[in-house]
């Protein structure tokens, strides 16, 4: 609190407890003072940067997925994926992600081939 420029720290207590000064905190999950703004605006946008980030990931793996099934089948390069993995009955990484999302990383991480791929697309 301010009064004429000046900073006061006074001591409020509500039923005997005693109410601690405090630089900012959270409510309704939105930050309120001044210590939480910057920490806030970084949580967020590395959010946003996850999420892209595993779209693109995603992607990729989708690909080389699709790359891999056609030469290993010996289709050309422009053949269409999706009737080929209907009749394959072959889900692709991106279908698997979404459908065991909490499980997907963690266990992509145990395969030391999957954890050298994705570490070395990140």
């Amino acid at each position: 609190m301010t009064n004429s420029g000046k900073t006061i720290n006074p001591s409020i207590f509500i039923d005997g407890t005693h109410i601690a000064n405090v630089q900012g905190f959270e409510y309704l999950s939105l930050p309120i003072g001044n210590k939480f703004k910057m920490e806030f605006i970084e949580e967020k946008w590395k959010k946003v940067e996850r999420r892209f980030l595993y779209k693109h990931i995603l992607k990729e793996l989708d690909t080389r997925q699709n790359i891999l099934i056609k030469r290993m089948i010996g289709l050309k390069k422009f053949t269409h994926i999706t009737p080929l993995n209907e009749a394959l009955k072959l889900e692709s990484v991106s279908q698997i992600y979404y459908k065991h999302k909490v499980f997907f990383l963690e266990q992509l991480l145990r395969n030391q081939s999957c954890k050298d791929v994705l570490l070395f697309l990140t």
